[in-house]
């Protein structure tokens, strides 16, 4: 009964925790939500700001019905944003916000794909033919056709734009296609690539003989018949990606991608590994603001960069007002906490500790960090690891298992050993009887007992560190065959002794206690031996009753003393037969004592 008790208490606090959890969690998403309602002013915001609003509202189901009666009015009859003013950018994330809230946006993609322009993309383009049989292929491509003898994996390669073997095209369109037909058996494979300096990326690939390629030169512009705009392109491809529209731009977004902002949208529109990495090493906790950091933990969602987006998340939730005129609010702001709301945080997404708690980066190591230096920046020194702190996982680096090089080891303090591949600390000053004492690579000099690099060159053993030996034929030191050889214990290790012309760890020389334990057991039995015959002994002789026929003891001396003397000789045999056994007791504890000592001398 009782331990059901217990059982069902620890439940119900369990069951608090959590809540407690979760109304941490939701209180970021609400404090943000309510400040946002109240400083939204729908009749004047931008169509960046009503969109990122309606996005966000949506996301966390808060009414939005206000917000899209606004935004609809602001549209224009071609269905473009805003009214009288269109542009892509705007335009694209107005769709987005209609599109989530099952708008029809018919029109807005329409015009966006009538603005799609032709950009001059940086690299050559290659069709390239794996196969392993003979045969022919033709091109065609701007009603032109070409064709070309394929020899096996030879002349593989036909360029477009480029060297020979290859063919022209004037890419005066926003897309390119090349339409290939082969006669080359089955297992043939055609790719398109894109050579940037010396690195080749695979675009596409199919296999068959018959393929058609669309080779994607595209931009947006920011506003209708114009040229190309990269921030437009970048918002553009963006939204419409988080549409599930195909995107056309990826080369030249690849091309432009250099700001922090532009990485993060190239990571979400193509989450490839390269995406993905370019972005994080620009990652210092979070990137530039709220707002850039907003795009990217949302660009890191569902893949293998969970630990780099969990922190950014910690920080970017630090940052929320928790008092003040802005509570709730990232920086006072629409537009950050709009995009923070939609992109960053959603009842699933959020962890606890938001707004008040820490975060990986804040210099302060919080539960669950093994250590937090604060920023890239920190000095190791300053570090509670052996060397640097993850700035991203605020943990430790794993200490490896072997090393080869000292700089393996995570401690500055520490070298390595080679002989056994293990981290070793240093000693702690440079001073030194023997090269024992000194680190791999050093030898004890003799004169100023100070440890030193061992000389590159040697005459002699004494030229180098403990482990090697001088090659007289090279004159180099070099690591010995069997560094376990020995002559004599000088040969090795302070913790080692030859035996048998082998260094082994020296076996510790017994303390022989169990001897000792058993010769004051002994003492102690002997002892109390003698002690119970002497207490015996003087018991008898007080407690010897006078015989009768003596009559009473005389009181004081006098004659009667040599009386008494002569009276108690008859009892003295007895007690010189119970001297004779105490004689032969001691006799038989000095040999035991004489056989303890010659025990120990052996020893």
């Amino acid at each position: 009964m009782k331990k059901g008790m217990i059982l069902i208490i620890f439940l119900f606090l369990l069951n608090l925790i959590f809540l407690n959890f979760a109304s941490a969690e939701n209180s970021n998403i609400t404090n943000g939500l309510n400040w946002l309602n109240s400083n939204i002013v729908w009749g004047s915001s931008s169509i960046e700001d009503m969109s990122f609003t309606l996005l966000a509202f949506e996301n966390n189901d808060y009414d939005t019905s206000i917000g899209l009666v606004y935004l609809n009015q602001k549209k224009d009859p071609a269905g473009c944003f805003p009214i009288g003013g269109c542009n892509t950018k705007d335009t694209a994330l107005a769709a987005l916000a209609l599109y989530k809230l099952d708008q029809n946006i018919d029109l807005q993609l329409t015009w966006l794909n009538s603005s799609l322009t032709s950009a001059s993309v940086e690299g050559n383009w290659i069709i390239q033919i794996v196969t392993s049989n003979s045969g022919s292929c033709s091109f065609g491509y701007d009603n032109l056709n070409s064709s070309f003898d394929i020899n096996g994996i030879e002349n593989s390669w036909i360029y477009i734009n480029g060297q020979n073997p290859g063919i022209n095209i004037n890419f005066n369109e926003p897309v390119e296609y090349v339409d290939i037909d082969c006669n080359l058996g089955s297992g043939t494979i055609i790719s398109l690539l894109r050579k940037i300096g010396n690195t080749f990326y695979i675009v596409k690939q199919s296999s068959g003989n018959n393929v058609v390629l669309d080779i994607n030169n595209a931009c947006y512009p920011s506003i209708l018949g114009s040229n190309c705009d990269i921030d437009s392109s970048f918002y553009v491809s963006w939204a419409l990606k988080k549409m599930n529209i195909d995107i056309k731009t990826i080369p030249y977004l690849e091309d432009n991608s250099n700001n922090n902002i532009y990485r993060a949208m190239l990571a979400d529109i193509d989450s490839s590994q390269e995406n993905l990495n370019n972005l994080i090493q620009y990652q210092n906790i979070f990137w530039d603001n709220a707002y850039t950091t907003s795009f990217a933990i949302n660009a890191l969602e569902g893949n293998n960069k969970n630990a780099n987006r969990t922190t950014a998340l910690n920080w970017l939730l630090a940052q929320q007002q928790s008092s003040g005129v802005g509570s709730g609010s990232w920086n006072n702001d629409v537009t950050d906490t709009s995009v923070a709301l939609y992109l960053a945080l959603s009842s699933s997404s959020i962890t606890p500790g938001g707004g008040i708690g820490g975060f990986c980066g804040d210099g302060i190591k919080d539960a669950g960090e093994e250590c937090d230096d604060g920023s890239s920046s920190a000095s190791p020194a300053n570090s509670l690891c052996k060397n640097s702190c993850n700035r991203i996982t605020c943990q430790c680096p794993e200490q490896l298992d072997n090393c080869t090089i000292d700089s393996d080891c995570d401690d500055t303090n520490q070298y390595c050993d080679i002989p056994t591949k293990q981290c070793k600390d240093k000693a702690s000053t440079e001073e030194c009887t023997d090269d024992n004492e000194c680190g791999y690579g050093k030898i004890c000099d003799q004169e100023s007992k100070m440890c030193v690099e061992e000389s590159q060159g040697c005459t002699s053993d004494s030229d180098c560190s403990y482990n090697k030996e001088c090659n007289l034929n090279t004159g180099e030191c070099e690591l010995k065959e069997d560094i376990t050889g020995c002559e004599s214990n000088d040969d090795c290790m302070s913790d080692e002794e030859c035996i048998d012309g082998e260094c082994v760890v020296a076996e510790k020389k017994s303390s022989m206690w169990w001897l000792w334990i058993i010769i004051i057991v002994i003492c102690l039995a002997v002892l109390g031996l003698l002690l119970s015959k002497y207490i015996g002994k003087g018991k008898g002789k007080g407690g010897r009753e006078r015989p009768s026929y003596l009559g009473p003891r005389p009181s004081g001396p006098g004659p009667s003393q040599e009386r008494q003397s002569y009276y108690e000789r008859p009892v003295m045999p007895p007690r010189q037969q119970e001297s004779r056994k105490d004689e032969a007791l001691e006799r038989e504890l000095d040999k035991s004592l004489r056989e303890a000592r010659d025990i120990l001398k052996k020893k």
